[in-house]
């Protein structure tokens, strides 16, 4: 089975139908219905390393990207949360006052609600969204933004010269610039 997955998949993605496989198996011995729970290989995989950009390569993928889709990678990489975190943003789940934004635990990969605190730099992006719709605090022609990396989000990463480099990276990025002193980008300056 696993020679058949690799055949359309990556390992990576192999490894995850055979953890299903062998959660399965495991709980079939738990239960009494196998005597014994068979090995189910994994393929060892090489450790990624986390990738980030500067400020410079920032401002460049700022700068190319569609206007919704900046402002939305602006918010990312000013909180650190997750893109669906970010695009599916309500309005009643960011208290300004308190200067912070709540995830919810359902919307939490933790299932653990979490609050965020918020920059002026992150406050100074949601009053720039106020009025774009009702519920969400992102949206794309008064919809929700559902789907981030698009067509545009890979085009503005090989146009800004930073590929390859995911939404997730913004995470990284975030993080990485929040445990050294670096300069801020163009875009988060006022």
């Amino acid at each position: 089975m696993r020679r058949d997955k690799t055949a359309t998949s990556s390992k990576a993605t192999c490894n995850r139908y055979m953890a299903c496989v062998r959660a399965i198996l495991k709980k079939s011995c738990e239960w009494g219905w196998l005597k014994q729970c068979p090995k189910v290989a994994m393929y060892a995989l090489e450790a990624r390393e986390p990738r980030w950009i500067t400020p410079d390569e920032f401002d460049a993928l700022y700068a190319v990207l569609p206007p919704h889709q900046a402002v939305l990678a602006h918010f990312g990489v000013t909180t650190g949360l997750r893109q669906r975190n970010v695009s599916l943003l309500k309005w009643n789940k960011g208290d300004m006052a308190r200067t912070c934004a709540w995830v919810t635990g359902a919307s939490a990969k933790g299932k653990r609600g979490i609050a965020v605190p918020l920059s002026r730099d992150a406050l100074a992006i949601l009053a720039g969204q106020r009025g774009q719709h009702p519920e969400y605090v992102f949206a794309y022609k008064g919809e929700p933004v559902w789907q981030v990396n698009t067509l545009a989000w890979r085009k503005a990463v090989r146009a800004a010269g930073i590929a390859p480099f995911r939404w997730h990276d913004l995470r990284h990025t975030w993080a990485s610039w929040h445990c050294r002193p670096a300069r801020r980008c163009m875009s988060c300056r006022n």
